[in-house]
């Protein structure tokens, strides 16, 4: 808990007995009637002249209490994604089992599209889930993993807790009126789901912590883009795109392409590549580039890259990531990837 230690806020813990086995003075006013988790009691509390022990240093209490609250909202995350599964199971064992118009409904198209949904709802919840685990699990041992939770944390706290309710209510509605009975547990998964999205920091103080590591780790938004980029298929996070120059393929103009290439013929990630150019091209190359270089020196490096004139242009940045840089001539018909550099250099 936090209290002033004097004057100062500071992180306490206190215990229900004392060191001397005697019972803490922790009194309770009143239980909560709350709309669900009803088997896990909430209380109003008061404590006069009782004993806790500081943890952490004085004045550091937020700082000290919000180590707790990050693994608790792991928690969070790990409980809609059970309210999730749970919905899921439900649904499809009631609609596998109950027929309609002369089929069991989970074979009626429409029934079948909501099914579909729910359970890759509940599995994307679940994958994410167990991959924020994960990286709770190698916080302390590997810098990337620590990055990433620092980020990933509030954000899939935010969309999973968020999903819950309309998950719950869409697996109820699966049952039809029975799903509204209290006999068959929709309705108490219903009342327990938004209750994860609430605790430990709900949907606006979720968000401002996003904004907050963003400000305060810039490395943990490299660290998620990469991690996006591996859900992508690319098997080094997806930081580099290929860029292929070919003459008269999308017309008159000479035209760069930006095309994402699968794992297993992936392009070097590092430095100026020659390489076989894709069906229709006549040259290919490959840059990491540095994002604190000025546009003016990507451009003239890709440029010189590709053999394509370093004349003027214009470069924007997509994300603030080392990422690929890439050139469009006008007319082309290609599109650059993502995390790329977006290019354009007048023609002549």
């Amino acid at each position: 808990m936090l209290a002033n230690a004097p004057g100062v806020l500071s992180c306490f813990w206190v215990p229900r007995w004392t060191p001397d086995g005697g019972r803490n003075p922790i009194r309770i006013q009143r239980l909560k009637d709350k709309l669900g988790d009803r088997s896990n009691a909430s209380s109003e509390i008061e404590m006069r002249d009782v004993w806790g022990a500081r943890v952490g240093a004085e004045g550091r209490g937020v700082r000290t209490i919000i180590e707790m609250v990050n693994h608790t909202r792991l928690d969070c995350v790990l409980g809609s994604t059970a309210i999730m599964r749970q919905g899921v199971a439900q649904a499809t064992w009631h609609t596998h089992h109950r027929s309609a118009f002369g089929r069991p409904l989970d074979q009626q198209q429409l029934m079948a599209n909501v099914l579909a949904d729910l359970a890759v709802e509940s599995e994307a919840a679940t994958l994410a889930a167990m991959r924020l685990a994960q990286c709770f699990d190698m916080m302390n041992s590997d810098e990337h993993a620590s990055l990433l939770a620092r980020l990933l944390t509030p954000v899939v706290k935010y969309w999973t807790c968020k999903r819950a309710p309309q998950h719950a209510a869409e697996s109820l509605e699966c049952l039809g009126g029975a799903g509204y009975v209290e006999e068959s547990d929709l309705p108490r998964l219903f009342r327990q789901s938004p209750l994860n999205g609430v605790w430990e920091g709900s949907g606006n103080v979720i968000c401002l912590d996003v904004l907050r590591a963003i400000m305060r780790e810039p490395l943990a938004l490299d660290a998620y883009w990469a991690e996006v980029g591996l859900g992508l298929g690319a098997a080094d996070g997806g930081a580099d795109v290929g860029v292929a120059v070919g003459v008269g393929a999308a017309g008159p103009e000479d035209t760069m392409m930006v095309t994402e290439e699968p794992p297993a013929t992936r392009w070097p990630a590092a430095g100026s590549v020659p390489m076989a150019a894709p069906s229709g091209m006549v040259g290919s190359a490959t840059r990491r580039v540095d994002p604190t270089r000025s546009p003016a020196e990507v451009m003239a490096t890709i440029a010189s890259d590709c053999g394509a004139p370093a004349t003027s242009g214009t470069v924007t940045r997509s994300r603030a990531v080392d990422t690929v840089g890439s050139m469009l001539v006008p007319g082309a018909t290609g599109v650059p990837g993502p995390g790329s550099w977006l290019m354009t250099v007048p023609s002549g």
